[in-house]
């Protein structure tokens, strides 16, 4: 049986906080949609409870034409209901979408562009803090290791000084553990 000597890299700290920004930004866009959509079925639930108290029970056909509107209709009726004496009153009428300008889209595209660019520096500024806090509590962890491993051992031979400091976070914190009940350093380094 051969054993490979392969080793894996360990992420940098730009990989995790570049992996982390992504993360929160894709929660982000999700969090609003989210938001977007529960808004919009919150007001076609409110609207139909509205209509149902002031005008009875909806046909199944009205309850589809709220279900299936868009906003801007679902916010026109919802302006109409406080005049309206009779269902027919909400609803009159053919709405239509206005067409977007091409001054509209123009300006709207702009705006999305800005304030993406906005949230790219505002993630990218806290991934780099995040990054930096990381990277701190890795140290503090490496220095608290060897400090460990030099009180109860002596002299630390630089070879381990050097792996102590290449091993990625969660290695640290096991040979941490180890090191309390460790009787040698090999015990520390040992695997489970």
């Amino acid at each position: 049986m051969t054993h490979s000597s392969r080793t894996v890299e360990p992420w940098s700290a730009d990989d995790v906080a570049r992996l982390q920004a992504e993360r929160r930004e894709t929660a982000e866009l999700m969090w609003e949609l989210d938001i977007a959509t529960e808004r919009r079925e919150g007001k076609v639930a409110l609207l139909a409870r509205i209509l149902t108290l002031k005008f009875g029970a909806l046909s199944p056909e009205n309850v589809q034409r709220l279900t299936d509107a868009p906003e801007q209709f679902v916010d026109t009726w919802a302006e109409r209901l406080v005049s309206a004496t009779t269902l027919d009153d909400v609803f009159a009428g053919q709405l239509t979408v206005k067409p977007w300008s091409a001054e509209d889209i123009a300006r709207l595209q702009a705006e999305r562009r800005e304030t993406a660019e906005l949230m790219w520096h505002a993630t990218m500024a806290k991934a780099r803090e995040e990054g930096r806090a990381q990277g701190l509590a890795e140290a503090r962890t490496e220095l608290l290791l060897l400090r460990l491993m030099t009180v109860k051992f002596g002299d630390l031979p630089p070879s381990i000084v050097e792996r102590v400091r290449e091993a990625p976070e969660a290695v640290l914190d096991s040979w941490a553990k180890r090191v309390v009940f460790a009787a040698t350093l090999d015990d520390v380094f040992a695997q489970p």
